[in-house]
């Protein structure tokens, strides 16, 4: 139950009626490599039903699902917080309570996720599990962080643009100071 891995639905008739829920599962002695699972849930809040989303399983699954967040546009992101992690789009019906599709969102990078947030503009901000650590990753390599943001060429269409990355002009210890971001290609 962290805040960044539950939201509401923000717009529409039915506004903050539904939260949506990322679920992780964790097995084996290493809490990040060998994360496995993940399920993406909802709760209607006036009446309580809670249903499962999203889940799969199998070597191609969702793997330690973390941050999730509404679209201005009505759809719900969510991501793998593991090395290579992939970010998804969930659409939903019209009931709230289901999944139309779930669409895999490679242009929006495939690192550790942890946060998600988007601007006004329909710009999503990623931040990644390793919090720019340059040790102590959990045996993950390469071990260190990031704050990435996607461009979308057209707004509310994730399915291309630009992902750029944060970069400090300082090297000040405390890591901050000037910074820009950096087109990745």
């Amino acid at each position: 139950d962290w805040h960044d891995m539950n939201v509401v639905n923000e717009t529409g008739p039915q506004a903050g009626r539904f939260m949506y829920r990322t679920h992780e599962v964790r097995l084996g002695s290493d809490s990040v490599v060998d994360a496995i699972g993940g399920t993406v849930s909802v709760v209607d809040l006036h009446t309580g039903e809670t249903l499962v989303l999203a889940q799969q399983g199998g070597e191609d699954g969702f793997t330690a699902l973390d941050g999730i967040r509404w679209t201005p546009w009505g759809t719900v992101l969510f991501a793998e917080e593991t090395a290579g992690g992939r970010m998804f789009e969930l659409v939903l019906n019209d009931d709230m309570m289901s999944a139309a599709e779930v669409i895999d969102r490679p242009q929006m990078g495939r690192l550790a996720h942890e946060g998600i947030d988007l601007d006004a503009d329909g710009n999503v901000y990623i931040v990644d599990e390793h919090r720019g650590r340059t040790s102590g990753c959990d045996n993950v390599v390469p071990c260190g962080g990031g704050i990435y943001k996607f461009v979308p060429e057209t707004y509310g269409d994730l399915s291309s643009g630009d992902l750029y990355a944060l970069v400090l002009d300082s090297a000040t210890p405390d890591k901050t100071g000037p910074a820009e971001w950096v087109k990745l290609d």
